[in-house]
């Protein structure tokens, strides 16, 4: 078998470095978003999800070593809803108007932004720290939260900043 050590160093060279205080490289990081779609299965009960995703759950998470950050975002429906808001006028059919979110899209996403050094160790714990949370709490899950789905998405570009304003 003849291995490519040219396409090793191209994948290799797509993973963000990090670096301790003396500026040496120190080991190879991880950078993933975890995003969970998610709805409650009772509109009156909206707020009691949220206010349990924002002070329960994604504090929770964030124990676990390698999540950096948690945020929760609410769907504010389809882009052309947005560009209707600000008077902009495209081709209605490449994006129907929307109310809201739509059937089978979660209301709320979570996105946790993971660094770790090693993903799949990163998932065991997260998923150990679940177990745990339901064996030692009967109140873990939200009686009325549904998943709708779950992603991760792998970092695979450095990440550009707004230029100085």
């Amino acid at each position: 078998m003849v291995i490519d050590k040219s396409r090793i160093a191209n994948q290799e060279s797509r993973i963000p470095e990090r670096w301790d205080a003396r500026r040496v490289k120190t080991s190879r990081m991880e950078k993933v978003l975890f995003m969970v779609e998610q709805e409650s299965s009772d509109p009156a009960q909206d707020e009691s999800v949220r206010e349990w995703l924002d002070n329960v759950h994604l504090p929770g998470v964030l124990t676990v070593h390698g999540v950096v950050r948690a945020t929760l975002y609410v769907n504010r429906g389809p882009m052309l809803d947005a560009l209707n808001l600000i008077g902009h006028r495209q081709d209605p059919g490449l994006n129907p108007p929307g109310k809201g979110w739509s059937e089978g899209q979660g209301k709320y996403v979570a996105i946790y932004e993971i660094e770790t050094e090693d993903i799949k160790k990163t998932f065991e714990a997260i998923m150990r720290w679940v177990q745990e949370m339901q064996r030692t709490h009967k109140d873990f899950r939200h009686p009325f939260l549904k998943v709708v789905s779950r992603y991760v998405w792998e970092q695979v570009s450095p990440s550009k900043e707004a230029p100085s304003r």
